[in-house]
């Protein structure tokens, strides 16, 4: 959590550790919740794999520690992420002596099909969110002077998250994003809590059981950080003994997965490699990441890497406060053209490609009507031919003349979120639809390819995200 001050000052305030953790243990409502990571459960539904919720833990504590039916339901898990948002934002109401009622979210590529969930719960905390911007880019934006190029942003919090992103004059493009939460720093403290499980010789109560989550979780951090060689784990009336060298192993087992997930995404040509999260705060972790990449490479974090992608969102908000640098706002542009059909089965384009977005468009066209109806089905893509492209939605009009020709006026608004709402008139009837892209749009590859078919109609390459950077402070 980071905010700035009513003056839009450039100092970032954020949050201190005692503080961070209080947010997270408002999250923490019984046993179940602290297997899960706040980001995790964020944007679930009913529909998705709930098995990637949980973490694995030793069988004889399965029904203790695998129950999560509570938090398969989208109305319980926005409840839950709104009691975490009210306590974080008293913390920074308490210390700036001033109202919050506006907020700049960053969001989690691993749950880019889950957006039109991100500001519920922010509302449902009385706040209004400006914008959502993406981690990554937050990231970039934190070494917006330095990142140029070919960029590789590892952001390993609670969960593993690579991101291959390509800046051109200024544009930075989302190429490809993995993620994995079972490599992520919370599964790192599982494998501690199994460590130590395994040299109980007794069964631990419910209470031990809860308590023992946290004491890895300080144990890792002290470890990793400090001068200490070894620390132990009380647990109920037995103690464990834990080592550096036991927890660089569960490093190892996690680091080892990383260069295939790098040959599979072809990481290759990179010039800087940003080095993001908490779990960067590990000396090992940080050092044996490096070795993974030449020396020619630029290698771009600091020494609160838990703090970059926050920082990347407060400088957002700072940009969003003041005016005047209203040009160094990341924004999101459409990567095809959307439309709606005419008689002949051709696409009449409403909004261009390459607009951004919140926008609103209106257009008139005259159709004819057949039995008695008119249907208007609104298209994505870049071909005249309306069978070519993405059907997103329809709109129908009954019991006009036949045969008859009407005048239809439409108007279409995509909000950041980039949901699509389209009213249209006819003869003083007015209708609407509400439409997302997220379930029906085409992969990159293949708007690439669309784009390159259409290109001889001088269509230029898409943008997806684009920020000015001139005139901007660095942060340290």
């Amino acid at each position: 959590m980071a905010y700035i001050d009513n003056s839009g000052s450039h100092l970032i305030k954020l949050s201190n550790t005692d503080e961070s953790d209080e947010c997270k243990s408002s999250l923490h409502t019984n046993i179940c919740t602290e297997m899960n990571d706040g980001k995790t459960i964020f944007g679930k539904s009913n529909f998705d794999d709930q098995e990637n919720m949980r973490w694995t833990i030793m069988d004889r504590f399965k029904e203790k520690f695998n129950t999560v039916d509570h938090l398969t339901d989208p109305n319980s898990i926005m409840n839950l992420m709104s009691q975490f948002i009210k306590h974080g934002i008293q913390i920074a109401q308490n210390e700036m002596q001033n109202k919050i009622v506006k907020a700049v979210v960053g969001q989690s590529t691993v749950l880019l099909n889950r957006r039109e969930y991100w500001k519920d719960p922010f509302r449902m905390a009385g706040i209004s969110v400006q914008r959502t911007i993406q981690e990554p880019v937050a990231a970039c934006l934190n070494f917006h002077r330095k990142a140029k190029g070919n960029i590789l942003v590892i952001d390993w919090g609670s969960e593993l998250k690579i991101t291959k992103i390509v800046e051109e004059d200024s544009i930075f493009e989302l190429v490809e994003t993995y993620g994995d939460s079972l490599l992520g720093g919370c599964a790192i403290t599982m494998e501690l809590v199994n460590f130590c499980l395994k040299k109980l010789s007794n069964q631990i109560l419910d209470y031990d059981a809860k308590r023992l989550f946290y004491k890895c979780e300080r144990v890792k951090e002290l470890l990793s950080q400090g001068s200490l060689e070894s620390m132990s784990v009380s647990i109920g009336y037995e103690t464990v003994n834990v080592n550096r060298d036991e927890l660089n192993q569960i490093y190892e087992e996690k680091l080892s997965q990383i260069p295939n997930i790098m040959e599979k995404m072809k990481c290759r040509s990179i010039e800087n490699v940003i080095l993001c999260g908490g779990s960067f705060n590990s000396n090992y972790l940080n050092e044996r990441v490096r070795q993974l990449f030449n020396s020619d490479i630029n290698i771009l974090t600091s020494s609160e890497p838990d703090e970059i992608i926050v920082r990347g969102i407060a400088q957002q908000a700072e940009y969003l406060h003041k005016p005047r640098l209203d040009n160094c706002l990341v924004s999101y542009v459409l990567p095809l053209s959307i439309g709606v059909d005419n008689d002949s089965g051709k696409m009449l384009e409403i909004i261009p490609r390459n607009t951004w977005y919140a926008t609103s468009k209106e257009a008139e066209l005259t159709r004819t009507v057949v039995n008695g109806s008119i249907d208007l089905n609104f298209f994505e893509g870049m071909y005249q031919n309306v069978i070519d492209n993405i059907w997103l939605g329809q709109i129908s009009f009954q019991n006009l003349e036949n045969d008859s020709k009407v005048k239809v006026s439409i108007t279409m608004h995509v909000d950041d979120d980039c949901n699509i709402v389209v009213n249209a008139l006819v003869k003083d009837i007015k209708k609407q639809i509400k439409m997302t892209k997220y379930d029906r749009t085409l992969s990159r590859e293949e708007q690439l390819k669309m784009i390159e078919d259409s290109y001889s109609l001088g269509v230029n390459l898409p943008v997806i995200y684009k920020t000015t950077i001139d005139g901007l402070e660095e942060l340290d």
